[in-house]
């Protein structure tokens, strides 16, 4: 009963949302260029999106599109498909976080083909300015576009961590033993197993 306990407990703060909804809804993100000219075409929602980068303005710059995260400390994760006939080198999706952590996407190769394609998982926290990103070094001989699908949402709660023992416990999860002793999940403050 203890470890059916824990598990429920496990599943009550990681909460998993599928798509663009709540927070993440089509309404709340935002598309800016800056020294740019690219768009997002958000007609596959709420399955995928394009972000299409900058050309034809011979200057670096980049498309975002944007979202405020909530009140959660959330893992976000998504599929991409990336081309171009620019290059790699000059055209290339990243995401940015609060406007100063800039990060290529996870697998993409600047010395890579035309078409590249992988997966991501961010974490990020309650406040925060999630983009995603199309940098054009060049701004110019063919844009570049990145479709983001598989688009997953974990909700992970701020009262969710690891005790010194390196076990995963939750306020919600602790019991008191017949000794008075507070617990979680079976095992005691001391890290033990309770009876």
């Amino acid at each position: 009963m203890k470890k059916i306990l824990f598990i429920f407990s496990i599943f009550n703060y990681l909460l998993v949302s599928a798509q663009y909804n709540g927070n993440y809804d089509v309404s709340n993100w935002t598309l800016t260029n800056i020294n740019g000219n690219g768009s997002v075409n958000t007609t596959g929602m709420p399955t995928s999106f394009i972000l299409n980068g900058t050309d034809g303005l011979n200057l670096q710059g980049s498309t975002y599109y944007t979202v405020t995260v909530d009140n959660n400390t959330e893992q976000i994760s998504f599929s991409w498909d990336y081309t171009t006939n620019d290059g790699p080198p000059y055209d290339y999706p990243r995401i940015q976080i609060n406007e100063l952590t800039t990060v290529t996407f996870t697998g993409f190769n600047l010395m890579g083909t035309n078409n590249q394609g992988g997966t991501m998982i961010v974490t990020v926290t309650p406040g925060d300015s999630f983009a995603f990103e199309m940098y054009s070094v060049d701004g110019c001989c063919g844009a570049a576009s990145v479709t983001i699908s598989d688009f997953q949402i974990q909700t992970i709660s701020n009262s969710l961590f690891l005790n010194k023992y390196g076990a995963l416990v939750s306020d919600r999860a602790t019991q008191v033993n017949e000794n008075g002793e507070i617990g979680v999940s079976g095992i005691d403050q001391n890290g033990k197993k309770s009876n």
